[in-house]
């Protein structure tokens, strides 16, 4: 939560309802909720699934209502398994009695049924498992055979949801994206537009620390899944002979993978706590990162420590990291293969010492909580102002 717990400037009276996709863990979008309920504190919060003790905070304060899908035996498991009834599911939710809308969204959130008031959609991203990367996560979630066996109902379901996610689209009086990479998808796949505003970003414990010479070891922070591209990175650093943490969850055959291809200059961590992990962030030479995120928060984050940050272009790391003088904040790849990563490193390193660490961590505040609740407010501001449709 924020610390400096600011007074809402929004009417006191103003009812308020915030819908989220899945309330199971605190990541990005669970910040981004966190941070939208101090701005509304009576609001109202409506979810598919919701896990006790996740957000005690947001429990404690607010009324959450979660979805028929909440009570299903096997949803504190395998909820995913209902992707095909979640639109089913959100659009059972009434919202009558509720002057303000916001969804907060990067699956079925958006999708509920909103007549006669603003709904504003806080769009983290289009679904990507329908449209982008569909591809990816069912070879992801069911390997190379089960994927030949399960692709044309997959695709069918696929097509369904596509069809009633561009369609309740229009229940969305106001879309905001969280990059331009996003801002593009929703007018892609939605036919709207959008304009944008950065998610926070807790820059306050990252910016705290001492802006020390950089290290030797460059840094990984991910989860290593495929899809992120640490097996890539790790390559590219053991092809250069550049020493290399990596930081994230996985599983243990995934973590071992990494062990057994990176050589001896390499560290596998797992998952650290906060406290290891910010130490890790002050003392490493950069951050890389090389998977396609939407907005990416752990980028902003190594800036804030004053750090510089080796990425890929065609991410929300274009919107975050400075790639041309002056005032460079890092590098940015066109190619996310080792090839390309390799080639981005070497670059790194002929322009290492025009980065400088005050100008990563001033770059990092653009993202600041305090921005992002400043504008927030100003946006609801504004949409309360325009006349009914």
């Amino acid at each position: 939560m924020n610390p400096g717990n600011k007074e809402p400037a929004l009417p006191a009276a103003l009812k308020v309802a915030v819908i989220h996709d899945w309330i199971t863990g605190r990541r990005g979008g669970e910040k981004v909720l966190e941070a939208i309920l101090e701005l509304f504190p009576n609001a109202d919060v409506y979810t598919l699934v919701h896990r006790q003790g996740v957000l005690p905070e947001v429990e404690a304060k607010h009324r959450i209502h979660a979805s028929w899908i909440n009570s299903l035996p096997l949803f504190r498991k395998a909820f995913q398994l209902f992707f095909p009834l979640f639109n089913q599911a959100i659009g059972r939710f009434n919202f009558d009695e509720y002057d303000l809308v916001i969804s907060i969204s990067h699956c079925a959130a958006k999708n509920v049924r909103v007549t006669g008031r603003p709904h504003i959609c806080y769009c983290l991203t289009p679904a990507r498992y329908a449209w982008d990367l569909f591809d990816d996560y069912l070879k992801h979630a069911l390997g190379s055979v089960f994927y030949w066996l399960f692709i044309l109902p997959a695709i069918l379901v696929r097509n369904r949801w596509r069809s009633v996610d561009k369609a309740r689209s229009k229940n969305v009086s106001h879309f905001i994206a969280i990059s331009k990479l996003v801002q593009d998808r929703i007018a892609r796949h939605y036919d709207r537009e959008s304009e944008i505003l950065y998610p926070p970003v807790e820059t306050i414990e990252f910016g705290q620390l001492e802006l020390a010479k950089a290290g030797e070891r460059f840094l990984v922070l991910s989860a290593v899944r495929p899809n992120k591209r640490v097996l890539e990175v790790v390559l590219a650093c053991k092809a250069l002979g550049l020493p290399l943490d990596v930081v994230g969850p996985g599983s243990d055959r995934a973590l071992n993978e990494l062990r057994r291809l990176g050589g001896p200059a390499l560290k596998v961590h797992g998952f650290l706590s906060d406290e290891e992990t910010r130490r890790l962030v002050g003392s490493c030479r950069a951050l890389i990162h090389a998977a396609t995120e939407d907005f990416g928060l752990s980028p902003v984050e190594a800036m804030a420590a004053g750090k510089a940050v080796i990425g890929y272009k065609h991410s929300g790391l274009a919107d975050t990291v400075v790639d041309r003088d002056p005032q460079r904040t890092g590098v940015l790849f066109e190619t996310p293969t080792v090839e390309g990563i390799q080639k981005s490193l070497e670059r790194f390193t002929t322009l290492e010492a025009s980065i400088s660490p005050e100008d990563c961590r001033k770059r990092a505040q653009v993202f600041a909580r305090d921005r992002f609740d400043q504008e927030f407010q100003d946006l609801v501001q504004r949409v309360l102002a325009e006349p009914a449709s």
